[in-house]
């Protein structure tokens, strides 16, 4: 079983959220038209579209962020290590047939997700 390493406190998850842009000068460098009244919506959406783009080319995945985001979404106070690793692998198969950037090379096994669990500073209950 997975806890925090006292009570009522979770292991170590980072979150990176990279550097904030200037809008106006963003728009300009990819050529899209300026924002107004008028085409607020189909300027927001572009732009949206094109952000999320370059974030997934940009970043890659990794096993610690696949834990650290299937952590995060749970419930309880408590995850078996083996339903967690069912997850992760649920998650890498998805991420693959989505074509997302990795460097998780070979589907993650219990040893490799034991491993990142410790790394973020979670116990292990036997």
């Amino acid at each position: 079983m997975i806890a925090g390493e006292q009570n009522g406190r979770l292991g170590r998850v980072f979150v990176n959220f990279g550097r904030p842009i200037d809008v106006k000068t963003y728009l300009q460098k990819v050529d899209m038209s300026k924002v107004a009244h008028d085409n607020i919506d189909s300027v927001a959406l572009r732009l949206s579209e094109k952000l999320y783009k370059e974030q997934q080319h940009m970043s890659t995945t990794n096993l610690s962020w696949l834990v650290a985001a299937l952590l995060l979404q749970e419930q309880g106070q408590k995850v078996s290590l083996k339903q967690l690793t069912s997850n992760c692998i649920k998650l890498y198969d998805y991420l693959k047939k989505r074509k997302v950037t990795s460097v998780i090379m070979a589907e993650p096994t219990e040893f490799a997700v034991e491993k990142v669990v410790k790394k973020l500073g979670f116990k292990l209950k036997k």
